[in-house]
Parts: C-alpha cells; structure tokens; sequence
C-alpha cells in the first residue's frame, strides 16, 4: 500500500490540513459575520475603524458574501474530500472509497463546521472584524466565479416565475423592542435608557383617559374663589392647576395656573378673583390619543386640558407634564408635593423593610415599574382599583391583599374613594 507516485506524500502532508484550516476559516467567517451586533460594529465604524467598516460593507451586501462564502466553502471541502479518497485508494484500494467518505465527513463536520461555528458564535465580533480583510479579497478574486452563478440564479429564479423578496422589510414594533433589548445586553444600551425607548414605543398606544387626573381628584374651585383661598388650595393639594367651574364640575369655565396667580400678588388686596385670571379651558375626549392630544396643546398653546366622557361631562384633566412622565418617568415641579413616601419600620430583629405610601390614584403600571412586579387588574388602571377589584366592594382601611412577596393596605379612605395605600414586603409590620 503505497501512496500513488503521482502526489508525493509530502504534498498530501501539506494540502490535507492547509484545506482543513481553509475550511474553518469559510464556516467561521459565515457565523462571525451573520452573529456580529450591528450596534457593535456601528460603533467602532463611527470610531472610524476600518475592519468594522469592511464588516458593515460585506454585510451590506449579503448575496454577494455568502456567494463568496459559499464558493470558498464548497471548493476546499469538495478538494478535501477529493484528496481524502485519493489518498484512501492509494493507501487502501477500493476499500479506500468508504474509508475516505467517513473520515473525510467526520473532519469537516468537526474541523470545518462544529468546532470553527462554535467559536465564531463565542466571538463574533472579534472573529468578524479579523476575517473582514481576507474576505474582502477572496470576494474580488472569486467574483467572476460568483458573478456566474448569481447570474445562473437570477435566470432559474426568471424562468419559474419567483420574484426576488427585497431583503429589507418593514420594521415591526416587535422587532424595535428585541433591538432595544439586544442594545441593552449588549452594553450599548443603560436600563433606564432602554426603559425610556420602551415608554416610547407604549406611547401611541395610550390615550387621555390612561393618563389623565381622573374627576374625583380634581380640586375645583368657582369663578368667586380669592386670592387666600386659592393659595391654601395648592399649599394644601400640591397643584398647580385648578378647573373653574360654573354650576358645577361637568361646567368648566376655565383654569387656572398658580403661577398665573403669583405674578398678581401685588393685587391682592384688590379682590382678584378666579375669574380675572383664568384662561380659557381645552377641551378633549378620554379616547384622544397621546400625540394628537399633545399636538392639540401645541398648537393651542396650552398646558393643560379638561378630559371629557362620552356623555360630555367632566373625565378628567390632563397635562403636558402627564405626557412627559409618560416617557420619562415622574417629574416633581416646584408645586408638587412628593407623593411617594417611604418609611422605615424594624421588623422585630429581622431588620428594617421598606414602606411605601403611595396615593390610590397611583397608576398600576407605575407602582410594577416601582416594585419590579406585575400586578394586573381587568377593570381599574390604579393601584386603588386594583384593590376594589380585589376586594369585590369598597373596602375599609386596613383591608389587605398580599400578592408578589407585597402587601397592599388601605391606608386612608375618604368617603368612598380611596386616597392612599401602604405597600409592605409580606412579613413586614404594619
């Protein structure tokens, strides 16, 4: 058994694993390019990177590097195989042809396709970045090779009548939240950048009725309330806003802003009343979505708007500051008083745990946002809702619900609504 004169052993020696490594470089360069995060590269691109701009050019061009691809891949393995059986006959004889099918296939499929992939999705941006130079001139020697079969393609795709899909679809909002989410594990991204973008994408979803004050909140005031009196109202209620009404609360005549009250205090004396300082009141239904409610306040240069029903009475009022909490979370003016208080209270040597006092009117998604939770309610948008779902009747204060390691009291009801509620880690005190 000897190998055949024709191919001197030493050749066989050196082709063997120069087509082995040739190999893991086409099945790496596949999985490090198509795995790289674009975000990743884009990055060091701007960085002006030039590996990373060949990697962002090659994938810009897809059908071209996978034909590249695909021809190195295919030639070096079809030529390692060829060699495989040669060498397996000149050794074996005709038994040689199995020999060399099963070693040939185990090599490849571990050298050229497990162990190179597995790397390469170890590394992709490493490996891509590395990669992206001799790619690159493979692509331009091997183009007239793959200019043919691209045209040999293009001909068969003609003829049965399949169009080419354009590579570039529409963008869903599902694939904007994988993106966000991909940013974030890839560090390009802080949590509560990601949080931010995620409120964005929520943000045409929502309508005034979802952010609104609702009417049992509102403190209205008449077009005969003074000076004093409207004073006290924001020292007292933390707004900074207040709906005038007529009759009564479903006939607003106007708003208005604290601030416009200040700049009158050297009138004071004079009786200035409410309704020597209003403004005149927007109007917008519950369902108004958020960007055209906020377009509406643009263009009417309003702040503020009165949030009506179906019916025509009065929902609610609404505030660019909604709007803008919407996506970026609570913001705190100089008239806010803080609404959310925390507390400590000792846990009979356990330590301390933390209270949380928030108002009932405490939206729901707020407080899972708050707590890292995900409390869910089919009727109510707040945190009191949710406890009169919970609780199938108005309850007293003191009523409980524990759910998700929390326990959520009412604290202080008046009349029938509830105004606040204690949040507790279960097991803390009360």
């Amino acid at each position: 058994m000897e190998v055949p004169d024709t191919l001197p052993a030493l050749l066989y020696g050196i082709a063997f694993p120069v087509l082995l490594l040739l190999s893991m470089f086409f099945s790496s360069s596949e999985t490090a390019f198509l795995s790289a995060s674009r975000l990743h590269i884009r990055y060091l691109r701007e960085k002006n990177n030039r590996a990373a701009r060949r990697v962002e050019r090659l994938l810009s061009r897809k059908t071209f590097f996978l034909n590249t691809i695909l021809v190195g891949n295919n030639i070096v393995n079809i030529s390692l195989s060829s060699l495989a059986t040669a060498l397996a006959i000149g050794l074996f004889g005709s038994a040689g042809v199995g020999i060399a099918t099963v070693t040939a296939t185990v090599l490849v499929l571990l050298f050229g396709e497990i162990i190179p992939k597995s790397l390469a999705l170890t590394y992709p941006e490493k490996m891509a970045l590395r990669f992206s130079l001799p790619v690159t001139l493979f692509g331009i020697l091997a183009f007239p090779i793959t200019a043919i079969f691209s045209l040999v393609t293009a001909l068969v795709l003609f003829f049965t009548g399949t169009a080419r899909r354009s590579s570039t679809g529409h963008v869903t909002e599902e694939d904007l939240r994988t993106l966000i989410e991909v940013g974030e594990e890839e560090g390009v991204l802080e949590s509560d950048e990601r949080d931010i973008l995620h409120r964005i994408l929520d943000f045409t979803d929502l309508t005034a009725r979802d952010i609104m004050t609702p009417r049992t909140a509102l403190v209205g005031i008449t077009l005969d309330t003074g000076y004093d009196e409207l004073l006290s109202l924001s020292a007292s209620s933390g707004f900074s806003r207040f709906p005038v009404q007529g009759d009564d609360i479903d006939d607003i005549q106007g708003i208005v802003y604290i601030k416009d009250l200040l700049m009158t205090e050297k009138f004071s004396e004079q009786g200035i009343r409410a309704r020597d300082i209003m403004r005149s009141a927007l109007f917008v239904f519950e369902t108004q979505s958020i960007p055209l409610l906020q377009e509406k306040l643009k263009s009417g240069n309003q702040n503020c708007a009165i949030v009506l029903d179906e019916y025509g009475g009065t929902a609610g009022l609404v505030t660019i500051e909604d709007i803008f909490e919407e996506i970026f979370g609570s913001i705190q003016d100089e008239f806010d008083h803080l609404e959310i208080t925390t507390e400590q209270s000792a846990d009979h040597g356990r330590g301390n745990d933390e209270e949380l006092l928030l108002p009932g009117a405490e939206r729901i998604e707020t407080v899972n946002t708050l707590l890292d939770i995900n409390l869910e309610s089919q009727y109510y948008d707040t945190i009191a809702g949710f406890l009169l779902e919970r609780a199938a009747d108005i309850p007293a204060p003191g009523f409980t619900v524990e759910e998700q390691d929390y326990r959520f009291t009412v604290h202080e009801r008046s009349g029938n609504r509830i105004e606040t509620v204690r949040i507790q880690r279960s097991g803390g005190t009360e």
